[in-house]
């Protein structure tokens, strides 16, 4: 009995053949079905290309004004490794409370372009603020600390850099003998004790990033939180009265849509900054309240995990 072959059928948008144009047919449906998914994977590829050169457009948006710090302290670690042996035995035998003392003084007297006298200026306006718990209450140890850095300075060369290298010597003596909690604290007094004076100059922005880079701190806006399983708030981040009694935290201020009284809320923002800061709107990052008088990198670590946008 002899075999029988069916002959080879397709249907291509409802039109049915055999034999031979069935395979015309199908081979027409797979080139186009190759093509589809060619066009497909290619369409694919391209958004893929796209969001990669988008989010490297932004990591060199945000970094990109990173760059002159980091050019400084290279820079600063190549003046380092030529200074005096003796300077840096001097200062690192000095204490937590002198280490305090001249970093403090560095910020706020030289960072202004003045020469150091005997730190008793600074010391007065230290002692007025109950709240520092970083800076020494000693008048001797402003003393002191005025007179060792005066004579450190005498010492180091370039003269134009000497400021900066003290204070990144400074910095890397802080991390060995002070904890974390006190350098942080440190950084953000000093930073106070130069606002007390009006806005900070160039230099006193440049010691302090020294001092954080150096000193080990990383400053950083606050990373972003679940605000529904993590909710924080001026209020309730300070311990406000309440907290914890069944009050249900507000979560973070949004620069764009707060009033100004609201933002009133923010640590160290009183009126006027409340008000530069919404004619900053629309804020796109949290760093461009740097661009608001009195808001630096130090204060803006102080307030960046109680605002968002």
């Amino acid at each position: 009995m002899g075999q029988s072959t069916w002959p080879l059928t397709a249907k291509l948008f409802g039109v049915q053949a055999r034999g031979q144009k069935a395979a015309q047919l199908q081979l027409i449906y797979m080139v186009f079905a190759a093509i589809v998914g060619g066009v497909q994977l290619l369409l694919m590829l391209i958004g893929g290309l796209l969001r990669g050169a988008i989010a490297l457009g932004q990591w060199v948006g945000d970094n990109v004004h990173a760059l002159p710090r980091w050019w400084r302290n290279a820079r600063l670690c190549r003046q380092r490794r030529r200074i005096d042996e003796a300077v840096e035995q001097a200062i690192n035998r000095w204490d937590a409370d002198r280490l305090s003392a001249a970093f403090a003084l560095a910020v706020a007297v030289w960072g202004r372009g003045e020469a150091l006298q005997d730190g008793q200026r600074t010391h007065r306006r230290v002692s007025e603020k109950a709240g520092w718990v970083a800076l020494p209450r000693s008048p001797e140890v402003f003393a002191e600390a005025a007179q060792g850095l005066e004579h450190c300075r005498a010492a180091v060369q370039p003269k134009e850099d000497a400021h900066r290298i003290l204070i990144a010597l400074l910095a890397e003596v802080a991390a060995e003998k002070l904890e974390g909690s006190r350098r942080a604290a440190l950084l953000f007094e000093a930073d106070d004790l130069a606002l007390i004076q009006g806005p900070r100059t160039v230099l006193q922005e440049q010691m302090l990033e020294i001092f954080a880079d150096h000193a080990q701190l990383q400053i950083e806006p606050a990373r972003p939180v679940d605000e529904a399983t993590k909710p924080s708030s001026a209020r309730s981040a300070r311990g406000a009265p309440g907290a914890g009694q069944g009050d249900e935290p507000t979560g973070r201020i949004d620069l764009n849509t707060a009033s100004i009284e609201e933002l009133q809320a923010i640590p160290h923002i009183g009126p006027e900054r409340a008000e530069a800061i919404v004619a900053l709107r629309p804020i796109r990052r949290i760093e461009q309240l740097e661009e608001v008088d009195g808001i630096g990198t130090s204060r803006l670590a102080e307030i960046a995990d109680q605002v968002k946008v």
